[in-house]
């Protein structure tokens, strides 16, 4: 095995400086830990490292090669296990370990072996003939090590390996990576972990560049530093936005409010006009091909506004022959398909924490035709919550709240018709989601993961229905957070915005254009715009 090296190792994205001229030379048998605030450059640097980001200046050396690719650092033995994971749904936990082995000539004997050893090492051994999708976060996140352990990689790159894992599971990953580096390799893992980096044999720590504490942070194999503005709006709960692409409406942002209203922000933020009144509670807005604005009304369904009148024409509000209980957002296809959610046939927006906490799984994802046809494509989702095409709309995604993932279905190409994650594990609560100006998928994280909460949801059914009917104070409440990322269509996280002492909290809706990114929230009286 051969040392690892970053020579005056710059990246840049754009004006953002994520790495400055950083130098590292690791040995065999180094366990480095990564630390430093969220977007002080620590996956930017592991993704450097990897061979997958090409650097703006200098150079990543191993094994006396400069790496220039993925493919070529793969073929050297550096190996990556990304935050997102990266396994295969439709595989067993055994069978994701053991196929990248055959894929590399391993025999078939002998990949077995491996695989049953290293999910032994991760505490995983009865674990192996599960599918991905019936683990839980953290054991997904386990199966992605075990799958790197058995590579026996050189160079082996983890980030953020002890996330969301319980103290005997921490210790068991620490033991792992300690095991890896006295085997020899080179192991170096990005962490927020103050108790697993004090088990490193040393730590690099990245923050100079960066603005100071309390600054608004973005994070992620692609990262940028930004500022927060807030812009109040006359009504409560200003839950989403959408931003207008053509004609007077152009850069105009609307939103709609606990009210009933839909308000026009002006390009320039000073001036604000109520253009319409749904007569119910406004969720997710849309933009149509001409003009008009398609509302999600949690009372009164899917709605049609001509913001320029304020005429409010009603588009569907039954299906199969009942009302809708909680229509929530949509997306509109070049065909004018509309994919639409309907988050709960049981609980409506009054109550939401009740079916969330409940855990009722009656969420469904709707296909409206515009032949006025409707159908249920998807049903049993726990929360159906935000949806969002596609750049190619080869695939529709929703989230579901209550689960924190972001579910796909295929519509075109060899896979159409099947289920699977965009996003198996979402740090947090994911709300409105929505496709950028910049082709990336966004993803709102209205409140971070409550393991109290979860529990909750886990226990018997007695037991979340009396959570609910105990008074509002005591109730499990959403935590005060500002955060938004971004996916590309592989699933790969883009951007992880996490905003800090921001005055604003709770964001429901997400949407990118031409860089920057506006926000709406359940419980604001306002809507904000991150530049990045």
């Amino acid at each position: 095995m051969s040392g690892l090296q970053a020579e005056s190792l710059s990246v840049r994205y754009g004006d953002l400086v994520a790495l400055r001229s950083l130098e590292l030379d690791l040995g065999p048998g180094s366990l480095v830990a990564v630390t430093g605030p969220s977007g002080a450059g620590k996956s930017t640097l592991l993704w450097a490292l990897a061979g997958a980001l090409a650097p703006t200046e200098g150079r990543v050396r191993y094994a006396e090669t400069v790496l220039a690719s993925r493919e070529q650092a793969a073929g050297l033995g550096v190996v990556i296990v990304p935050q997102g994971n990266g396994l295969a749904s439709s595989l067993t936990a055994s069978e994701n370990v053991v196929v990248p082995l055959l894929s590399t000539g391993v025999a078939a004997a002998d990949a077995h072996r491996r695989a049953a050893a290293a999910l032994a090492l991760v505490g995983l051994e009865e674990s192996g003939t599960h599918l991905i999708e019936e683990l839980s976060g953290g054991q997904q996140q386990r199966v992605a090590l075990a799958r790197a352990f058995a590579a026996r990689a050189d160079v082996l790159l983890a980030d953020e390996p002890t996330s969301d894992l319980d103290a005997a599971n921490r210790e068991r990953t620490m033991a792992a990576l300690r095991t890896e580096a006295a085997r020899g390799a080179i192991v170096v893992m990005a962490t927020h972990d103050p108790e697993a980096a004090a088990e490193a044999d040393g730590e690099l720590h990245l923050d100079e560049g960066w603005p100071p504490g309390g600054a608004d942070w973005c994070d992620g194999p692609v990262s940028a530093a930004s500022s927060l503005s807030v812009i109040p709006v006359p009504g409560p709960g200003a839950e989403d936005v959408v931003v207008g692409t053509h004609g007077r409406d152009e850069g105009a942002v609307f939103t709609g409010t606990a009210d009933g209203s839909i308000f026009r922000i002006g390009h320039d933020a000073r001036r604000i006009d109520r253009v319409a009144h749904t007569g119910g509670r406004p969720l997710g807005i849309e933009i149509d091909p001409d003009g008009r604005l398609l509302v999600c009304d949690a009372h009164r369904g899917i709605l049609r506004i001509d913001p320029a009148t304020g005429g409010v024409e009603p588009v569907l509000h039954r299906v199969q022959g009942r009302p809708m209980v909680f229509c929530n957002n949509a997306a509109i296809a070049s065909s004018g398909d509309v994919w639409f959610s309907d988050s709960s046939t049981r609980f409506g927006i009054e109550q939401w924490k009740d079916d969330f906490v409940q855990d009722t799984r009656t969420g469904r994802l709707l296909r409206l035709g515009p032949d006025g046809e409707v159908e249920v494509v998807l049903d049993g989702l726990a929360f159906a919550n935000g949806v969002a095409l596609s750049r190619d709309e080869a695939f529709v995604a929703v989230a579901e709240t209550a689960a924190r993932t972001v579910v796909r279905l295929w519509l075109a190409g060899e896979r159409a018709g099947q289920r699977d994650y965009l996003v198996p594990d979402l740090p947090g609560y994911p709300d409105n989601i929505a496709r950028g100006s910049d082709g990336l998928i966004w993803v709102t994280i209205a409140s971070p993961r409550d393991p109290l909460l979860e529990r909750i949801q886990h226990g018997p059914p007695w037991l979340r229905r009396q959570v609910t009917r105990i008074p509002e104070r005591l109730q499990p409440k959403p935590k005060r957070t500002v955060r938004v990322q971004a996916y590309d269509d592989q699933g790969w996280l883009v951007h992880d915005c996490d905003v800090r002492d921001a005055g604003y909290h709770m964001v429901t809706g997400v949407r990118e254009h031409e860089g920057r990114v506006w926000m709406g929230s359940l419980e604001e009286p306002a809507v904000a715009v991150l530049n990045l």
